[in-house]
């Protein structure tokens, strides 16, 4: 495959993508809604608050898998994604496991940067 085919390849791929921008889209409108009832006081807002954060982290996860073109930065982003929304989402819920999760995923910005400086070093 040549590289004008690599770079077109996204564009290409809009039809395909489209159940993962209504996924996301899905989440987000959860995610508002579970602001408004945490507003109004109503029940059910957590519940809310964990389904968008598990439809967030099924998107992110289907979209590292199929975007035909990563980058390293967008490889770390995701990883750095799928550990901190789990992460708020167990310590805002008081479940067990939270500082983990977070600890795991500020590595992650230390790792991809000493990669990267690393990396510039080399040449």
């Amino acid at each position: 495959m040549k590289e004008d085919e690599i770079l077109d390849k996204p564009l290409e791929l809009e039809a395909e993508m489209r159940p993962l921008n209504w996924l996301f889209y899905m989440a987000s409108f959860f995610l508002l809604l579970r602001f408004l009832f945490a507003y109004m006081h109503w029940p059910y807002s957590s519940y809310l608050l964990v389904i968008s954060g598990l439809m967030y982290e099924i998107f992110s996860i289907l979209r590292l898998l199929y975007y035909p073109k990563k980058t390293l930065f967008q490889i770390y982003s995701y990883v750095f994604f799928i550990l901190v929304i789990p992460g708020f989402i167990f310590d805002y819920m008081y479940w067990p496991g939270a500082r983990v999760l977070l600890y795991m995923a500020a590595s992650i910005p230390l790792i991809f940067f000493g990669h990267a400086g690393i990396m510039k070093l080399r040449k």
